[in-house]
């Protein structure tokens, strides 16, 4: 009796291997595709990251170049005001100029035509 118990020890502890190597054979497989999944995952990140870095430099060139129109219409805007001054100005100045040159001799004397 003791060999037909040690065959049937020997037959179910064979049963218990081969369940738990498929038990691990289980959880191997759904580690491998933990893995490709969080794999793939990271990829994705990757593109991401590079896309929003690309986008980045883009926005920040873009920037740039409107902070560069923004000053240099403002630049322009100063002098185009200067110059209207300047313009409406000009027939006064002209005016005193021509006032100037005809003053006669008694008066070039006088404090207010130096």
């Amino acid at each position: 009796m003791k060999k037909e118990e040690k065959k049937e020890k020997d037959t179910l502890e064979q049963k218990l291997e081969e369940a738990q190597q498929g038990q691990d054979d289980k959880k191997y497989l759904e580690l491998e595709n933990k893995i490709a999944q969080l794999e793939k995952e990271k990829k994705e990140l990757e593109e991401i990251t590079k896309r929003s870095q690309y986008e980045y430099v883009n926005l920040k060139m873009d920037f740039d170049r409107y902070q560069r129109q923004i000053k240099e219409s403002s630049e322009s805007m100063q002098i185009e005001s200067l110059l209207s001054v300047v313009k409406k100005f000009l027939p006064f100045i002209e005016d005193l100029r021509k006032s100037l040159e005809n003053i006669t001799d008694e008066h070039q004397e006088d404090p207010l035509t130096k």
